[in-house]
């Protein structure tokens, strides 16, 4: 047995005044499409369908149901990790999980109103969002993302967040200012970030200047204002050197637990080893990364699930958050910050505007003479979308791009009564239909010219990666919306910006205006394409009918089947439907009403015209006489003729419909199909909904199915995501209202390695040492 650390204090009273607080931040780059609004597949990531499913698989998920063992190796209970740590989440991430994992969701809510309840305060901190590196952005777009951010945690969290995750701990003065100003009480930040300390109230001879390994974390610090004397803002500084890796590796590759526990037990012993004997406030804490618990090292929920158990039964110190800690003790010395810092940089800034040596190190080699040309690129479309958003508001609202602050609610959903209380705060009277258009317009410049600026942007190894090419689209995106309203004003400014990415260098490519031009054509999305989609989904159900559902929330379409007539040929036959299609954007208020008329060849030959018409029933009836009277191809030059008609092919639809029908007519395969990777999502899903149903109405039958499958998933090797299964397992054998089998109970706990008295057990769990 350990005669320090926690293994010492297991026999001994808990220290006065100590305490401890693990914080994980929760981020995964941005992935959605700037037109859609909807994840597509990513082919880059094995075995899953995209980043966020696998992240949620592999870490976020399985830390709301970590395991702890007991005799035997089997599973004694299952915790809840966000309930005993601070955490943040960024806002685009909490959508997601919102909108396709409600379950999880809802954990994370619940871990907050736990604490609240346990400490007093919750555990949640609030995002910028976009996620800005603040210090390189201007004071207005520092006040937007902190009060998008502020917005979003409130709508999630029910109540006003206390601190603050900075993106990359990105710190200056001009960001404390602005935190202050919107009421933020703490952030968290490095100890190579401070400059000088000196005790409350001292005098200008009293700074001290100090080395990042003589900066006492254990007390958090004051930032004292100078634009509102009297104000300050409290920093927690946590050690950078001390890291979970060590026991993570361990115990991802341990053959039995003891190792792994070993692991746990020394990781716990150094965080609180820096607590001393004696009455002093102190507060051992440490921030990191979620993903290192499950999605870089596997199995890491149950390192931390267990370590957070060791620490509640044998620490010297008591949980705690950082809000609570605050409010029991302030802090005693006043801090000067360096004048720019972020926690991965040692150079500043550089990393996301010049050139320095933090690489990227899976390709060290990779020059980053990017950045700088990108981000100049970047921030001039941002300054351009600033500048025609103050032109276009300025008999609409007192304060023009401040107004748009308010738009926070509407980032991730555009329910009738958001916008209305948006536009209520925003206009300076009840805005007409036009007016409202232009004000809901401008909220998504605003948010696309941002979004391009966030730190992802510059995360990757040169300007052809991921987070790159996500950024051009919304630079795209940017350049679409201003057109709907100053058309000229938007084509100079994507003409100034290709002549800026002509200067960033590509990997592979010759510069980035040719990357912006290939990814950005195909995606380009409007009312017109929207609606074209709703009528080839609706002429091909019966040849596709598990085409996947167009997830573009602020879409809404329509279509009305006017009639379908079917003509022979010699190489089969051609099916021709007439809709009558509507199409609507919510977010910009675009809308188009016509007539759709969709020619099935078979195969991939289907082609869709679309054109507006003073009465579509009546169009279509004549257009059916001449295709009944002389065939397709004069019905297609009649078509043609349409006021302001257009024509597509398989490729008018849109998102996962495209794919899944390219797949299912197409002789040849997409060859950047990721279909292996879809089909086991799909059966990991399938699995989940039984899982689910079991959970929901625990019956035998129910029962019986489920054991089934799994049996069936094991013996073929499939993979599966067993943390989830379990826990909606345990939860339908705890639910049953009726005896259940015995032998489809004891053969569903052996599937899932639960131990029988882990269904009823309530008490937390103590490991047999």
């Amino acid at each position: 047995m350990r005669e320090n650390g926690c293994r010492r204090s297991y026999r001994e009273r808990r220290l006065k005044n100590k305490f401890y607080a693990l914080h994980l931040h929760c981020a995964i780059g941005p992935r959605r499409d700037p037109w859609l609004g909807s994840l597509e597949t990513d082919a880059s990531v094995i075995a899953y369908r995209d980043s966020y499913l696998r992240a949620y698989h592999s870490c976020y998920g399985p830390n709301t149901s970590a395991v702890l063992r007991g005799e035997g190796g089997l599973v004694a209970d299952l915790h809840n990790n966000f309930n005993r740590v601070s955490f943040d989440a960024a806002p685009e991430l909490m959508a997601w999980l919102e909108t396709h994992k409600p379950r999880v969701y809802r954990k994370l809510i619940e871990a907050d109103h736990s604490q609240q309840r346990e400490h007093g305060h919750g555990g949640a901190l609030a995002v910028p969002h976009p996620p800005l590196i603040l210090p390189l952005a201007s004071r207005a777009d520092k006040r937007t993302a902190i009060r998008w951010g502020i917005d979003d945690f409130r709508i999630r969290f029910e109540r006003n967040p206390e601190g603050m995750w900075l993106p990359e701990n990105a710190i200056d003065e001009e960001t404390c200012e602005a935190l202050i100003e919107e009421g933020i009480r703490f952030t968290l930040i490095t100890r190579t970030q401070a400059a000088r300390v000196r005790p409350l109230g001292s005098g200008d001879d009293d700074w001290t200047e100090v080395l990042p390994e003589r900066l006492d974390p254990r007390r958090p610090y004051r930032w004292n204002s100078r634009e509102r004397p009297g104000s300050w803002l409290a920093l927690f500084v946590y050690r950078g050197d001390l890291t979970p890796n060590k026991m993570l590796a361990q115990n991802a590759n341990a053959d039995d637990d003891a190792v792994a526990v070993d692991g746990c037990q020394g990781f716990a012993n150094k965080l609180v080893d820096s607590l001393t004997a004696n009455d002093a406030a102190e507060l051992a804490h440490l921030a990191m990364d979620a993903e290192l618990f499950g999605l870089v090292h596997p199995y890491g929920e149950r390192a931390l699930a267990f370590t957070l158990d060791l620490l509640e039964r044998e620490a010297p110190a008591r949980l705690t958050n950082y809000a609570s800690f605050l409010d029991l003790f302030p802090p005693p010395q006043e801090i000067s910050l360096k004048s720019v810092s972020a926690r991965s940089c040692s150079h500043g800034l550089e990393r996301w505007r010049g050139i320095c040596d933090c690489r990227n190190p899976q390709a060290p080699d990779r020059s980053p003479a990017w950045r700088g040309p990108l981000r100049a690129a970047l921030e001039k479309i941002s300054r351009g979308a600033a500048d025609a958003i103050e032109t276009l508001l300025r008999e609409l609202t007192r304060k023009k791009l401040a107004s748009l602050d308010a738009a926070g609610p509407l980032l991730f959903s555009h329910d009738a009564d958001r916008v209305e209380s948006f536009l209520a705060a925003a206009a300076r009277r009840h805005p007409v239909p036009q007016e409202a258009q232009r004000l809901l317009r401008a909220v998504e410049i605003r948010r696309a010219s941002l979004a391009g600026l966030n730190h992802w942007t510059w995360q990757g190894e040169d300007a052809a990666s991921t987070e790159a090419a996500q950024a051009l689209l919304e630079a795209a995106r940017t350049i679409d919306v201003l057109a709907l309203e100053m058309p000229e004003r938007a084509a100079e400014l994507e003409v100034d910006l290709l002549k800026d990415l002509a200067e960033v260098p590509v990997e592979g490519r010759s510069d980035a205006a040719e990357m912006y031009r290939r990814l950005s054509r195909p995606r380009r999305v409007d009312v017109r394409q929207a609606a074209v989609h709703a009528a080839i989904s609706a002429a091909i159900a019966e040849r596709a009918p598990q085409l996947p559902e167009l997830a573009a929330p602020h879409l809404k379409t329509n279509t009305r089947l006017l009639c379908r007539r079917d003509k022979p040929d010699r190489e089969g036959s051609t099916t021709v439907s007439f809709f009558e299609v509507s199409a609507q954007d919510l977010k910009i208020y675009c809308a188009f009403e016509g007539l759709a008329v969709v020619i099935d060849s078979g195969g991939v030959s289907i082609e869709c015209w679309l054109g507006r018409v003073g009465s579509p029933e009546s169009t279509a009836s004549d257009l059916e006489r001449l295709f009944v009277e002389k065939g397709p191809q004069a019905l297609r030059t009649a078509v043609a003729d349409l006021p302001d008609s257009q024509s597509w092919g398989l490729d008018g639809l849109l998102g996962e419909s495209k794919r899944a029908a390219v797949r299912k007519f197409a002789v040849r395969r997409d060859p950047d199909a990721n279909d292996d990777a879809e089909e086991l999502d799909q059966s990991r899903e399938a699995l989940a909904a039984h899982a689910a149903v079991f959970s929901e109405t625990p019956s035998a039958d129910s029962l019986a199915a489920l054991v089934g499958l799994l049996e069936t998933a094991r013996a073929s090797g499939s993979q599966f995501n067993v943390w989830e299964i379990r826990e909606l397992g345990r939860s339908g054998l705890a639910r049953a209202q009726s005896p259940l089998p015995d032998e489809g109970k004891k053969a569903l706990l052996s599937l899932l390695s639960l131990a029988e008295e882990s269904i009823a057990r309530e008490e937390r769990w103590s490991p047999v040492n």
